[in-house]
């Protein structure tokens, strides 16, 4: 269908300010990855610190001793999930929600979860129940926030033997920008893992020493050790969240630029189309006007 120069234009017009929109956003998804990633170092130094804790009790006791004084009776099943707010993030949260059923359909037990990300708990709400719904941080010192506001609630179910299980679902973003669902399990604690921990050399030549009793520094690092493994997927969360935002606007990008190739071609062929016919026009009023004249 031809269509008039007029019309073209405007066309153009909206697809440039689509363009426009499409930019800032890809802007803005690559300014919260850099942001969120400088946070995720940090936190990564702070879960290293965390772990030197775990291995100082361990040096003045046993793994099985630390274990007994951490886990509980099995009960009920915690579960926190992180998925997004906003949209323009593909399949975000629906490849999140798929893995979190699938996973939750397992569980015996009462279920205890607390949702970070309007979007993915609309997409769980209708087949399980959600103790509580949180709003994605919107910068990374409201992180901290969040994960204080969800903890007390779970350390009051597991001290009252009413949670022995905890998981958190996250994505986690990969090198080909795209991102990999991640369960993982923090509660009961992973015998291995604290096997690992007390098998570590001590980073100085300091011998650790440990002020309160073994059950009281185990509580405190334990929960400090919850706290930040959360505050990292959350972190992680938001930037496989940013990163699929990127890679959809560059998508989205390269189809707006071949669009406005097209319009431009099209504006200008039938520009060209209407400067050839008033050429014509012009050259039969010539003819004809020479015609009269003979």
């Amino acid at each position: 269908m031809v269509q008039s120069m007029g019309g073209l234009h405007r066309k153009i017009q909206v697809v440039q300010k689509l363009q426009d929109v499409v930019d800032t956003m890809k802007t803005m998804a690559a300014t919260n990855m850099s942001l969120y990633e400088k946070t995720d170092q940090s936190l990564k130094a702070y879960t290293q610190i965390i772990e030197n804790g775990f291995c100082a009790i361990l040096q003045h006791y046993q793994p099985q001793a630390v274990i007994r004084s951490i886990n509980k009776c099995p009960a009920g099943i915690g579960v926190v999930v992180f998925g997004s707010d906003q949209g323009m993030v593909g399949r975000f949260n629906d490849v999140l929600a798929k893995i979190i059923l699938e996973n939750v359909q397992l569980f015996c037990g009462e279920i205890y979860i607390w949702c970070v990300g309007e979007r993915l708990a609309q997409k769980l709400e209708n087949e399980v129940k959600i103790q509580k719904i949180e709003r994605v941080p919107d910068s990374p010192r409201s992180i901290a926030a969040l994960i204080g506001r969800i903890l007390p609630e779970i350390v009051e179910r597991q001290e009252s033997g009413k949670l022995g299980k905890l998981l958190i679902f996250y994505n986690k973003a990969n090198q080909n920008m795209s991102y990999e669902p991640i369960v993982q399990q923090l509660l009961p604690v992973d015998m291995n893992w604290l096997l690992h921990l007390s098998k570590q050399p001590w980073p100085t030549k300091a011998i650790p020493q440990i002020i309160s009793n073994d059950e009281s520094a185990v509580a405190y690092f334990m929960r400090e050790y919850l706290f930040i493994t959360m505050c990292w997927a959350c972190s992680r969360s938001i930037i496989s969240e940013n990163t699929s935002r990127l890679a959809v606007m560059q998508r989205a990008s390269k189809n707006i630029e071949e669009l406005l190739e097209e319009l431009t071609r099209n504006y200008y062929s039938e520009r060209q189309n209407q400067i050839d016919a008033e050429m014509f026009d012009v050259i039969l009023g010539y003819d004809a006007s020479q015609s009269d004249h003979k």
